[in-house]
């Protein structure tokens, strides 16, 4: 009987604990031999090996020796087992350790952060330009951060270290909405890559040293010679025939192992940041575009939707800067573009003719593209001032092939025409504008006979060069062969009233832009035609005739973009809960 007891109450009491236990967990007895099938699998893998080692093991060996060898190829054969059979499954484990530690390590504070809201929501950006830094490029998600919190959104952006920013403008700080928070994070570097940027730097400072020791004898120097500064895809060669073609491959590589650096400390530093429940989106803003690398890390570690916002063409770019204009670096952008675009849940492409294009590229996502341009903002200008002066202004940087020449030339015409002076006609620029193509601004007007027309500013904070746009009596955008691209200082330009001139081809992102506007578009290389309008606009300006801005036109304005693209997010993630108020109470004496 005692015997009985001992050997049946066990056989009876753990099943029906077993059965108990389980009901608690809310498991089934089927997924509870299913979660042990991984390591039990693993458990037979080690006998195996270990039953195989005895039977070829000496017996001379000693018994030490012999455990030892028998625990370390058991636990090899254990590891083997769990990732060669159960991969995805030790991924979800391995995230999930990586997540518990990453929650138990102390949140990163914001570089900057605004007034706090209410919103519940939060999107995560990826963008290596935002304020403080001056970039144009910085302007896009400073002002669509606005509208995002206008619909209940808060925003957490992660960018570039303003110590690492040529030109910051802490001004634009101000004028971020309230819920915006700020994490920088500086672009890494290693010792080599410092060594060879010394001996580039030290090549470079000997090559002109020849120039240098003439211009402080006093020598008399001619003219500068032109220095190809960027180069046209079709210009790119896919074989190298000169040692320059492989110090471009060599910088084209840098750029992709530096800014793929800075993309993953950048996703690690998202997963600090992101909260479970509270952020709905990833959003990526290139270029640099692996800031769109970084977002597609986090979007897929978290489950999160990825938008990959693409403010310039990425494989599709049709110009490039001279020192990276290589197949290599076309090879990289091919890479992570398709990585992207693969698993991104929505690709905004900043113009129609991009968006276009991609979808021809990639059929499969064409249902995932919508275009989004920039607009014009509503913020307070100043107000356009009308002076006796006719002045040509342009506003932003001159590179790549922004050929200031075809201005100066029909312009010469007029002012040749005309027999005007400095006092009543004049072209300025203001920017980073002090040359083109390594020649001198002030060259190129002297040869063009221009010279004393011409006077260049330095970069200014934006508020002064709103001020100095104001006071143009036209405003011009110069020629590009980048067809899909838009200038966002274009929208800028509509905000005055003063006439418009982009000198842009038929077909191109701007001249659609235009088409059916009161701007003034005009071919480059048709200097003649170009030199009839300016004298027609300075015959209406003596009339003192004005064009009313192209920011009245509701197709240009940013809140129509803005609108279209957060509801093409909140199609993916949901309205963010609207915080209700609080009702008042309000008590009425009798």
């Amino acid at each position: 009987m005692a015997l009985g007891w001992v050997i049946g109450y066990p056989l009876i009491t753990i099943p029906s604990f077993f059965r108990h236990t389980l009901r608690i967990l809310g498991l089934r007895a089927s997924d509870y031999l299913r979660a042990l099938w991984p390591a039990g699998s693993a458990a037979v893998g080690i006998a195996v090996v270990v039953l195989a080692l005895r039977s070829i093991i000496p017996d001379t060996w000693s018994g030490w020796l012999q455990l030892s060898v028998e625990v370390l190829a058991g636990a090899v054969a254990y590891v083997a087992v769990l990732l060669v059979a159960h991969r995805a499954r030790m991924a979800r484990v391995a995230t999930h350790v990586l997540d518990l530690w990453r929650a138990s390590r102390p949140v990163p504070l914001p570089s900057h952060a605004t007034a706090p809201s209410l919103a519940r929501a939060r999107l995560l950006l990826f963008s290596c330009h935002f304020p403080p830094d001056a970039a144009v490029g910085a302007l896009r998600w400073q002002k669509l951060s606005r509208y995002a919190a206008e619909r209940g959104w808060g925003l957490d952006v992660i960018t570039f270290d303003p110590a690492s920013i040529a030109v910051t403008d802490p001004s634009r700080l101000a004028d971020l909405p309230p819920g915006v928070r700020v994490y920088t994070l500086a672009p890494p570097q290693v010792a080599w890559e410092h060594m060879v940027e010394l001996a580039w730097r030290a090549y470079d400072s000997a090559r002109r040293l020849p120039h240098r020791l003439a211009r402080s004898a006093g020598g008399a120097l001619g003219p500068v010679a032109q220095q190809r500064q960027s180069l046209a895809r079709r210009e790119v060669r896919w074989r190298p025939s000169e040692p320059r073609d492989v110090v471009r491959a060599y910088f084209a590589w840098l750029e992709y192992v530096r800014t793929g650096r800075w993309a993953r400390a950048a996703a690690r530093r998202a997963l600090q940041v992101v909260e479970p429940g509270v952020h709905r989106v990833v959003i990526s803003c290139g270029p640099p575009h692996m800031a769109h690398e970084a977002a597609r890390l986090v979007a897929r570690r978290t489950g999160l939707p990825f938008v990959m916002d693409l403010r310039d063409p990425w494989t599709l770019v049709q110009r490039l800067p001279e020192g990276i204009a290589s197949p290599v670096w076309f090879a990289f952008a091919r890479h992570y573009e398709r990585r992207a675009v693969a698993e991104a849940s929505l690709i905004v492409a900043n113009t129609d003719p991009l968006r276009n294009v991609m979808r021809g590229v990639y059929r499969s996502a064409a249902n995932r593209m919508i275009a989004v341009p920039n607009g014009c903002d509503e913020e307070p200008v100043p107000a356009s001032q009308h002076g006796r002066r006719f002045v040509i202004a342009y506003a932003g940087s001159i590179y790549l092939d922004r050929d200031p020449r075809p201005l100066f030339r029909a312009a010469a015409q007029l002012v040749t025409e005309r027999g005007l002076s400095p006092s009543e006609f004049g072209i300025e620029f203001m920017g980073d504008v002090r040359t083109f193509d390594g020649v001198p601004i002030e060259q190129i007007a002297r040869e063009e006979g221009m010279e004393a027309f011409v006077q260049t500013y330095p970069p200014r904070p934006r508020a002064e060069a709103l001020a100095f746009l104001a006071r143009a009596t036209t405003l011009v955008i110069l020629p590009q062969d980048s067809d899909m691209a838009i200038p966002a200082k274009i929208f800028d330009y509509m905000q005055f009233d003063a006439w418009l001139l982009a000198l842009a081809e038929d077909g191109s992102a701007v001249e659609q832009l235009l088409r059916g506007s009161s701007a003034d578009v005009v071919p480059p290389d048709a200097v003649d035609t170009l030199a009839g309008l300016l004298h027609l606009r300075y015959l209406q300006h003596l009339r003192g005739e004005w064009p009313v801005r192209l920011a009245e036109d509701p197709r240009y304005s940013r809140r129509e973009q803005a609108t279209r693209l957060f509801t093409a997010i909140e199609a993916l993630a949901g309205i963010p809960p609207q915080i209700a108020e609080e009702p008042t109470l309000a008590c009425a004496a009798s």
